[in-house]
């Protein structure tokens, strides 16, 4: 009954997505042509800076189920489902008589046109790479942890197990390698790195059919000696995939620094929840210097626990207490995305939640870009829930949105081509456009209707979204900075342009519509003509070590207008 429910009402709503398609006409921000030059000022186009446009889809080679953007400007990202539903060896979905591994790919947008490479190691150096957690550790490597670990013989055991494997990928070699292995085979785990450095892995589950293995143990990661420590008195239970940020202390009253639980997550367990699911819908903080009781509660949400829904931290402003936008996904197990939007302010304790301003469309599995301006970037989506419905068509939602946080406003952008709905995800470049890629749907469940009915889709097309801020005139340009940065520490910057602010912006890596280390920090800044003084972050919680894009803010009439980012390495 459910299901049929929620069939009827996406159909109600597929009304207002008729229009949604992508044009050819430039005024209605359609496609045009390939990747531009990124350093390029584009021409001011009163259109399109309220709009901005989507590019031509290129070819990737495989779906980016996972993206990861690199210190060097380029884009890791690798596959997913990558058992074949149509080789006769089983009636049950995605299980065949030789499961694959997923594969990675490295793309490079430096050029005239787009290169796509292959690391050593593609399948992550012999583990699946399908539905790990990925973080960007300091040194600027990518560490992935869990696995998809499909059985052969599904009918005598559980056909997939969480993998326990953990892997490193390194830039400047272009390759991957295996490193010490987890003490909890983890599949849908998050992931984040933490002030001091380690990385941190929460959730995930051992095997797909058996919710007590949902693991409340967390784990952290040394990778200067390669080894994983229980994290002693961290134990809750979480939602896979769970929405779990680094947030430093704000106003006075406000919650204390650690780590933050949003709500959010993947609340799918395909053969049963878990029998404490109800705590999903509790805030809860994870104090990292406590030794007793680290976890604390904070309250609950408003409109509980989401599926699939997008979690951005606002641009952190020293002094001032972390905020975040919750928006979309669906809630517990339905079936009908929503369009809600939930504003969490952790100035007080527990933090105070409000209700937002809608989307313009539901949306179920979409991915929320931080923009240097502060703005939010909605991305895709789908009307309902396609794991919930398992393996039935979906609807998809092609047009942008962009969030004001200021103003607390949506308001609607151009229209994607491609369908970016289960398996997608998207980014921003270090140019300041925004790069969008995945999508691979469950299959229908019988074989003999896959060919027809909602068959398996793996989309290698990759596509860039400029951004309305890209025709708003001449961009700020950044001609000199620093590269390795401190602490606290005052570093000039030579620019170009009237620049009113600066803001140091974490490589982003997502995937599953999460992105565990995407956040803004405005710096403070000394203005002297062009040779600008700004201060680097004193709050490592406010900004974990790692590589930084610096961009430099210009807040004209017409809106804020990025330049292309420095990168920075805050140590």
């Amino acid at each position: 009954m459910r299901w049929a429910l929620g069939i009827a009402a996406v159909l109600l709503l597929s009304g207002c997505l008729s229009g949604g398609r992508g044009s050819d006409d430039p005024a209605d921000g359609g496609q045009q042509g390939g990747p531009t030059d990124p350093d390029a000022d584009l021409p001011a186009d009163a259109t399109l800076a309220q709009t901005g446009r989507w590019l031509a889809p290129f070819d990737g080679e495989v779906p980016a189920v996972n993206m990861v953007l690199l210190h060097n400007g380029r884009i890791l990202y690798w596959s997913g489902v990558e058992a074949d539903p149509g080789d006769g060896s089983t009636d049950l979905t995605l299980v065949t008589a030789a499961p694959l591994n997923a594969s990675s790919r490295v793309l490079d947008l430096s050029g005239a046109t787009p290169l796509v490479l292959e690391p050593i190691n593609p399948d992550g150096a012999g583990s699946d790479l399908f539905c790990a957690g990925q973080t960007v550790l300091p040194d600027g490597t990518v560490l992935a942890v869990g696995s998809s670990e499909w059985s052969t013989n599904p009918i005598m055991e559980p056909f997939l197990h969480g993998g326990t494997d953990a892997r490193i990928y390194d830039p400047v070699a272009n390759a991957w390698a295996r490193k010490a292995d987890m003490a909890f085979g983890r599949w849908y785990p998050s992931l984040i790195t933490l002030p001091d450095g380690r990385a941190l892995v929460a959730s995930g589950i051992g095997s797909l059919t058996n919710p007590d293995q949902q693991w409340p143990q967390m784990e952290t990661y040394d990778a200067a000696t390669d080894t994983w420590t229980y994290y002693e008195g961290g134990d809750r239970l979480l939602p896979l995939y769970p929405r779990i940020t680094v947030v430093p202390q704000g106003d006075s009253g406000g919650l204390p620094p650690g780590v933050f639980y949003n709500t959010l997550g993947t609340l799918w367990g395909p053969f049963g929840e878990h029998p404490r699911q109800a705590e999903w819908s509790t805030q809860a903080l994870l104090d990292l210097v406590a030794t007793t009781t680290p976890w604390s509660d904070q309250g609950q949400s408003v409109f509980g626990a989401r599926q699939h829904g997008s979690s951005v931290m606002l641009p952190l402003v020293e002094g001032e207490s972390p905020r975040f936008v919750n928006f979309g996904g669906t809630i517990y197990q339905s079936v009908v995305a929503i369009p809600f939007t939930e504003t969490v302010d952790l100035a007080t304790s527990p933090p105070t939640n409000a209700i937002g301003e809608a989307m313009a469309f539901p949306r179920w599995h979409h991915n929320g870009v931080l923009l240097p301006t502060g703005e939010i970037l909605a991305v895709g989506g789908g009307l309902y829930d396609n794991v919930v419905v398992h393996g039935q068509q979906n609807i998809p939602v092609l047009d942008a949105e962009l969030y004001d946080a200021e103003a607390g406003t949506w308001t609607t952008l151009a229209a994607m081509t491609v369908p970016r709905m289960y398996h997608s995800t998207a980014l921003l470049l270090p140019d300041g456009r925004v790069l969008a890629g995945g999508h691979v749907p469950l299959p229908n469940p019988s074989k003999d209707l896959r060919g027809s009915v909602n068959p398996q889709i793996a989309e290698t097309r990759l596509e860039i979204f400029e951004p309305p801020y890209l025709f708003r005139g001449d961009r700020p340009v950044i001609r000199s900075g620093p590269t390795e940065v401190s602490y606290g520490e005052f570093y000039d910057v030579d620019v170009a342009g009237d620049v009113t602010r600066f803001v140091l912006m974490r490589a982003g890596a997502t995937t599953h519509a999460y992105d565990s280390d995407q956040r803004s920090i405005q710096l403070h800044t000394v203005f002297n003509g062009d040779a600008e003084s700004v201060r680097m972050p004193v709050d490592p919680y406010a900004a974990p070590p790692g590589w930084y894009m610096l961009f430099a803010i210009a807040d004209g009439a017409d809106g804020p207008v990025p330049s292309v980012a420095s990168w920075v390495h805050l140590g």
